[in-house]
């Protein structure tokens, strides 16, 4: 109850098992364990409990004191004597005679074997000693299937604890071990026992790979009998095993068994597909069915538009045919009422009409076919037109800024000649109120010299502003003159290299942005419908 009031693993059990073992309660019990039952009641019922008990608390504990006396001395004995007291139970319930008994006997060993296992999974250092063991071996050597099966599935555990265990135990109790297999393997017909003898062999197969070898030598009839145990229940284990035996090595049988594995893997994949194309079939007979009365109406009506297309032509020839002859019998009326005398006449003029007629159609054709052909050269000539138009109101707009800058400079812009006279007379009479008083030379040059910084910032300022209104009226031309050229664009069928070449852009960022743009919106356009949902509302506006 102690033991169980901890959770396993925690620290409050380890301390437990610590001060077991430190008030020797451990070694106690493995001397209460060696003594006999049999003259007690519920004796073994209470052997089973103490080694249930000594098994949980060897697990887990790490003793802070005499630990190289628990590892070497105390869990062997621990091991050993929990063989023995299976081998015990397993006596017991071979000689009682009562049902109820060897149930109890049976329960009893079962719960032996657990802490074993229990005890060699925390100590995996005890599996080679329990397979060493003779106990193990007098475990092994009985003819009751229940404690047989029991003792084979402790080997199987103590494999899958340990897969080396089996290359650290002498190869003369190896061989002890697998004679008793195969003998029960040969006499047994009991398929619950056939069934642990196949998965222990095939534990012991595994996890030492030169053991398998030595089954084909050492056991020549092993192939023979593991085949006759085939259809009896456990198939999986026996194929497997046969596998290993057959390939003579655990390398080759893994081998084979992949090559089953991806083979059963291919069969089932043939089989998907198959159950695909006939569960498709009706669709794609019903495809093929729309697909050939579609055919045949397209068909049928390009037929009947070709018929109907002949139909007209015939009924256009025929028309021509009688406009013809109405017009001949037409002609030959007029003959017959123009006299004869005024008949050269009539034909020649007939013949005038005629040359006329052809003429004008042929000069229409010929004005169209110049007027395709110079198309281009006259919309270049409007653009060039246009272009020199918009330099030279760019000049005019220049040259008349300019002037008025200087005109605003001197001050004598839009000022008639009695206005210039008012003015300098006016100065006079200011200078003459106000006389300027001595200055000295410093003072001066001074003054010149501030005169002359206000003058040139004056200037530059002038500069700058000049400049940046020639860029701001050259883009405006720039704008003007792009605009008139995209309005009198050609149409892309019509548009040739040097339309092209007038719409590039001279400047390398804008033609990279160009470019970068219409990879953007070639990308956008070539992805479906429901990626392109959210970019309107996503989209940066600018």
């Amino acid at each position: 109850d102690v033991l169980a009031s901890a959770p396993a693993g925690s620290k409050e059990s380890g301390r437990i098992k610590q001060l077991l073992w430190y008030y020797e309660l451990v070694q106690y019990l493995l001397l209460v364990l060696e003594k006999d039952y049999s003259r007690t009641q519920e004796g073994w019922s209470v052997a089973a409990q103490i080694a249930q008990i000594l098994s949980t608390c060897c697990v887990g504990l790490k003793p802070l004191t005499d630990a190289e006396e628990f590892h070497s001395q105390v869990l062997p004995a621990a091991l050993e004597g929990m063989l023995l007291l299976a081998r015990r139970l397993q006596a017991r319930m071979l000689h009682a005679r009562k049902e109820e008994e060897k149930n109890g006997f049976l329960q009893n060993f079962q719960n032996v074997v657990d802490s074993i296992c229990w005890l060699f999974g925390g100590h995996i250092e005890l599996t080679s000693r329990a397979l060493k063991s003779e106990h193990l071996q007098q475990l092994l050597i009985t003819d009751d299937a229940d404690t047989a099966c029991s003792t084979m599935s402790l080997i199987q555990n103590v494999l899958r604890t340990n897969r080396g265990a089996v290359g650290e135990v002498d190869e003369k109790t190896m061989n002890a071990i697998l004679d008793e297999l195969v003998y029960k393997l040969a006499v047994t017909s009991d398929p619950r026992l056939g069934g642990g003898v196949a998965r222990a062999l095939l534990c012991i197969a595994e996890s030492h790979r030169p053991i398998i070898a030595s089954f084909s030598t050492r056991f020549k009839g092993l192939q023979l009998l593991l085949n006759m145990w085939i259809g009896k229940g456990f198939e999986k284990d026996f194929r497997r095993l046969l596998d290993l035996l057959s390939a003579g090595s655990n390398k080759q049988a893994e081998l084979q068994h992949l090559h089953k594995a991806a083979s059963v893997v291919q069969s089932a994949w043939r089989a998907y597909r198959a159950r695909c194309r006939l569960k498709k079939l009706p669709h794609a007979v019903t495809y093929l069915q729309r697909s050939f009365r579609q055919k045949r109406e397209k068909e049928r009506l390009q037929s009947e538009q070709q018929r109907q297309q002949e139909e007209l032509r015939q009924e256009l020839i025929i028309r021509r045919q009688r406009a013809m002859r109405t017009s001949r019998q037409r002609r030959l009326l007029l003959l017959e009422i123009v006299p004869a005398n005024e008949m050269d006449r009539y034909l020649a003029l007939e013949m005038t009409r005629a040359a006329i007629l052809i003429q004008a159609r042929w000069r229409g054709f010929q004005k169209r076919k110049a007027f395709r052909r110079d198309r281009q050269l006259l919309l270049q000539a409007k653009a060039a037109v246009t272009i020199q138009r918009a330099v030279r109101r760019f000049l005019e707009r220049r040259h008349s800024q300019q002037t008025a800058a200087s005109s605003r400079s001197l001050g004598w812009r839009g000022m008639s000649d009695a206005r210039r006279m008012e003015l300098r007379a006016h100065i006079e009479e200011h200078i003459q109120k106000h006389p300027a008083t001595p200055m000295h030379g410093e003072e001066a040059r001074e003054l010149h010299n501030h005169a002359q910084a206000l003058l040139g910032q004056f200037l530059l300022q002038r500069q700058l502003g000049r400049q940046s209104e020639q860029r701001r009226a050259a883009t405006l031309a720039q704008i003007n003159t792009q605009a008139e050229l995209l309005a009198n664009i050609p149409i892309p069928a019509q548009a040739s290299p040097r339309d092209v070449e007038a719409l590039r852009s001279r400047s390398g960022p804008v033609a990279a942005r160009a470019r970068q743009a219409h990879s953007l919106a070639l990308r956008s356009l070539r992805r479906a419908w429901w990626q392109r949902l959210g970019e309107e509302s996503s989209t940066d506006p600018d």
